[in-house]
């Protein structure tokens, strides 16, 4: 890095600094005056186990993921998903780093457990459908359990091993 701007510029509640660089070598296709929008990476780590941010939930200063237990599962009717008679269970885990979609665990999970990373509750008048099974979709897996006539959603994601930049 030639030069950075002491002070940043602020659009739209966004800070923005301008940065001159040098190249080790020269490429044509770099114009005097072109701009860039960069990425800046702090760390970056290989074959770690992580998940998405929303999958987090925080306890004081325990952090914890809601996961489903996959020996209470099987194949749901119409050979889509699976159905878990088993309520979500509440896994306590370490954290390590983080970037703006994923956060990387550093003990409590193993790679392919299921969190659950969103839940919406639907009205109270509406009719339950599967009194307590979880049924899980492929992909980004989705679940529905109910209760004396109220519907929850829950989307879940598998925790995976892989290469994160935070």
């Amino acid at each position: 890095m030639a030069e950075i701007d002491t002070l940043g510029t602020v659009t739209q509640g966004v800070v923005s600094y301008n940065v001159k660089i040098n190249f080790d070598t020269q490429d044509a296709r770099v114009k005097p005056g072109m701009s860039v929008n960069a990425a800046i990476i702090t760390e970056a780590k290989q074959n770690v186990l992580y998940v998405p941010n929303s999958a987090i939930k925080t306890s004081g200063t325990t952090y914890y993921v809601l996961t489903l237990d996959s020996s209470q599962t099987q194949p749901a009717t119409g050979g889509q998903g699976v159905t878990s008679s088993a309520a979500p269970q509440q896994v306590t885990v370490e954290i390590g780093s983080a970037n703006d979609t994923s956060t990387e665990i550093t003990s409590g999970l193993n790679e392919g457990d299921q969190v659950i990373t969103r839940t919406i509750a639907a009205s109270a008048t509406q009719a339950s459908t599967s009194s307590g099974l979880f049924w899980i979709l492929g992909g980004n897996r989705t679940s529905t359990t109910g209760s004396t006539g109220a519907t929850r959603q829950t989307t879940t994601n598998s925790a995976r091993t892989g290469n994160v930049a935070f």
